[in-house]
């Protein structure tokens, strides 16, 4: 370092403050340690901040440009600012919504695009032999997997399944009848066993009064 350049104190408190700050960066970056030259000239700083930033440049993928850019996109239309006012809160509120449950909602699209493509496997080869390049309501309605006997339920059994249901309603009232019959034979036997129980008193004290 040349006698010319200037010392910390020559350098106005901005670039102190700067050199300072740039100093922990590069730390951070492992591009030197904490120990800071005594000296340092506004032109060196200006070297440094060049270098780190081309440093960072060659570490950064072009995906992370993309997402970064983004993110950045996002936090502005999603930045509550002075302007806003409660009928427009509603809606940033929703979009700060979407965005927490992202994973969640990119599953369940996932879970749709599933569901479309087995409803519009069979219609869409049949659109295309047709010479159709689009798909009428009633051929996504009336797809092979909805219409199929293989994914519908006969009315044989959905009778014999009501026959089920209207049974095991008719036990569950005739254990109920049970249960209160039970209760009342308990209750009477409570009865007549404490109204015994008297009596063999009363009948053992008398047998020993005579």
């Amino acid at each position: 370092m040349s006698s010319n350049a200037p010392s910390l104190e020559s350098i106005p408190p901005s670039s102190a403050s700067l050199e300072s700050r740039l100093a922990a960066l590069e730390a951070k970056v492992g591009r030197i340690s904490l120990i800071s030259p005594p000296q340092l000239s506004v032109q060196e700083l200006s070297s440094r901040l060049d270098s780190l930033q081309a440093n960072i440049d060659s570490h950064t993928t072009v995906a992370f440009r993309e997402t970064w850019q983004e993110s950045l996109k996002l936090l502005k239309e999603l930045d509550p600012d002075i302007a806003l006012t409660h009928q427009q809160q509603p809606l940033l509120y929703k979009r700060q919504q979407v965005l927490a449950a992202a994973s969640q909602l990119q599953c369940d699209m996932h879970h749709l695009d599933v569901i479309l493509k087995l409803l519009t496997n069979e219609t869409k080869e049949s659109a295309s032999t047709a010479g159709s390049t689009t798909m009428r309501l009633d051929q996504v309605t009336q797809a092979p997997i909805v219409t199929s006997p293989y994914y519908t339920q006969s009315l044989k059994d959905q009778e014999r399944l009501d026959t089920l249901r209207l049974t095991f309603a008719s036990l569950n009232d005739r254990v109920s009848n049970l249960q209160q019959q039970m209760q009342q034979l308990l209750e009477s036997y409570h009865t007549v066993m404490t109204a015994a129980s008297e009596k063999f008193i009363l009948a053992e004290e008398k047998a020993k009064s005579r």
